[in-house]
């Protein structure tokens, strides 16, 4: 058969997924809640913690990506991806549940500068889960993701003492060199929490924004699930085995100087945000 089917399957599935699916049912459902990041930070474990909940209704993919790359597919393709009317009546007949959620779990609309505007316009309504991580190993968990990759070739100390450089040389290159700069290679970046959670706290109220930290959640699972049960209003439960997702495996250390760099770039911005959030920092 050679290469020719594969060839063609793919675009195939492209036209089917993205201008075809979104036409063949009455897709109505949307997201009651979106977990919008921070990337590493265990949006995929919490996700996978979600999938087993009969509360909540899983999206047909974890990471539509709607909000920071496909917007202009159109709402209709969108709500494709979200469990419709029918299918929520009959998982509350069979659950007995009369509040079932629908959600969606992309990391990147916390870092994206323009998906807290769109998110604002489209879902109102919507809460959002934030899960924070100590920035040094936040940088470090995702330089080692973008090796895994392949789209990273430098060292650590070349890619986090030159991503200023990097974002700089590619914004004066051309808009896509610059989007994807941003998205491949900001390491420090995207730990400073506080003004991307700002983005969203100027559209959205307080009490519809969690925000969680990474570590107390892996240290406490079930305390963090019951924060979240409080902050969705529906029962969630903490499975009897846990495993964790999407591990990264590499070395737990890093060279002293490149964490103090780190820690020196992120430090006001940590301060910032726990004071906001009007407790105790936890590095």
């Amino acid at each position: 058969m050679g290469i020719l089917p594969t060839v063609i399957r793919q675009p195939a599935a492209k036209v089917w997924r993205e201008r075809i699916r979104p036409f063949t049912g009455n897709f109505d459902g949307e997201p009651d809640f979106l977990v919008i990041g921070a990337q590493k930070a265990s949006t995929t474990w919490l996700s996978h913690l979600f999938t087993q909940q009969p509360s909540l209704l899983k999206p047909k993919i974890k990471e539509i990506h709607y909000f920071n790359r496909h917007y202009d597919l159109g709402p209709r393709w969108y709500r494709s991806h979200f469990a419709s009317s029918e299918q929520a009546e009959a998982r509350a007949l069979e659950t007995g549940l009369t509040r079932l959620l629908r959600y969606e779990a992309t990391p990147d609309y916390l870092f994206d500068a323009g998906a807290a505007a769109r998110i604002a316009a489209d879902l109102p309504k919507a809460r959002l889960v934030v899960l924070v991580r100590d920035p040094v190993w936040r940088a470090v968990s995702g330089y080692n993701h973008m090796v895994r990759a392949g789209l990273e070739k430098r060292s650590l100390e070349s890619a986090i003492l030159g991503e200023d450089e990097q974002l700089e040389q590619a914004r004066r290159t051309s808009p896509e060199a610059y989007r994807h700069a941003l998205e491949f290679h900001s390491y420090v970046a995207r730990g400073l929490y506080f003004d991307q959670i700002q983005r969203y706290r100027s559209h959205f109220a307080d009490r519809d924004i969690q925000v969680l930290v990474y570590e107390e959640l892996i240290a406490d699972p079930q305390a963090g699930l019951e924060q979240l049960a409080t902050f969705l209003d529906v029962p969630l439960t903490l499975p009897a085995r846990v495993t964790a997702q999407n591990v990264g495996r590499y070395e737990r250390k890093v060279d002293p100087g490149i964490e103090r760099y780190i820690r020196d770039a992120t430090d006001a911005d940590t301060t910032a945000l726990f004071s906001a959030l009007g407790r105790p920092r936890p590095w």
